[in-house]
C-alpha cells in the first residue's frame, strides 16, 4: 500500500486564522453592548442573547487555541497531529449552552413572580445590533463535516475519473471523509492493468483527487488484477 500527501495536510482552518480573530473581535464588542444595554433596559430577553453571544465568544476562542495546537507536528502516537482538538469548541459550547438555558430559566421564573419595567426602545435598538451581527455571522459560517463526505465531493464522479486514468482497471473500497474542518481525505484500493508503471499511476491519481475534488491528502491501495480474488476469499 502506498500514500500520496499533499503539501496542504494542514487544516484549512488555518487559513481562516484572521477571519476567526475578526469574528471574536465583533462578537466580543456585540456581547458587551448586550450585556450593557440588558442592564439598562432591563431586559431578559437580551440577556439571554448575551449568553447566545458568550458562547460563541467561548467556541471561537477554543477554535483558535486549537488551531494553534494542530499547527504542532504529528507524531508516533497522533499520526495526524492534534486536528482533533477543534472538536473542544463544540464542548465548550454545549457546558455554556446548558449553563445559560439554566440561568434564563432560573430568571424568567423571577420575572414572572415581579414583572419589571422594561426600556422597550433601548431593547429594541440593542436587539437590532445583535440580529445584524448573527446575520453576518451566519452568512460567514463554515461547515464543519465530522468524518462525513466532504461537502462537494462526488463519489460517483471521483471514480470516474480514476478509473480514467490510464493504466487502471477498476477501483473499489472508495472512501471520502473529513478528519476535522478542512481536511478532506480519500482512501481507495485501484486495480492496475499488467505491466503498468505503478509509480507514474500514482501520481496521476494524487493529481487527479487534489486537482478535481481539493483532497490533498490520499492513501492507494494499487492492486494487480489477481489480487481481487484475494480479497474475495478473505471476505467470505
Amino acid at each position: 500500500m502506498r500514500q500520496s500527501h499533499g503539501h496542504g495536510i494542514a487544516s484549512a482552518s488555518q487559513a481562516h486564522r484572521g477571519r476567526l480573530a475578526a469574528v471574536l473581535a465583533v462578537t466580543s464588542s456585540v456581547l458587551v453592548v448586550e450585556v450593557i444595554g440588558a442592564i439598562l433596559s432591563d431586559s431578559l430577553a437580551l440577556l439571554a442573547d448575551a449568553g447566545h453571544m458568550l458562547t460563541g465568544v467561548a467556541g471561537i476562542g477554543v477554535a483558535l487555541l486549537a488551531i494553534w495546537f494542530a499547527a504542532r507536528p504529528a507524531t508516533p502516537e497522533r499520526t495526524f497531529g492534534y486536528y482533533r482538538l477543534e472538536i473542544l469548541a463544540a464542548v465548550v459550547n454545549a457546558v455554556l449552552l446548558f449553563g445559560v438555558a439554566g440561568f434564563v430559566l432560573v430568571e424568567a421564573w423571577q420575572r414572572l413572580r415581579d414583572p419589571p419595567e422594561v426600556a422597550s426602545g433601548l431593547m429594541l435598538a440593542m436587539a437590532a445590533v445583535g440580529l445584524a451581527t448573527n446575520g453576518w455571522l451566519l452568512r460567514d459560517a463554515v461547515d464543519v463535516l465530522l468524518e462525513a463526505t466532504p461537502k462537494g465531493v462526488d463519489l460517483a464522479e471521483m471514480r470516474r475519473h480514476l478509473v480514467e486514468t490510464p493504466g487502471v482497471v477498476d477501483v473499489h473500497d472508495l472512501h471520502a471523509w473529513t478528519i476535522t474542518s478542512g481536511l478532506p481525505v480519500v482512501s481507495v484500493h485501484v486495480v492496475l492493468a499488467e505491466n503498468t508503471d505503478s509509480g507514474q499511476v500514482l501520481d496521476q491519481l494524487s493529481a487527479c483527487v487534489a486537482g478535481h475534488f481539493d483532497v490533498e491528502h490520499s492513501t492507494f491501495q494499487l492492486e494487480q488484477d489477481t489480487h481481487q480474488e484475494h480479497e474475495g476469499q478473505m471476505h467470505t
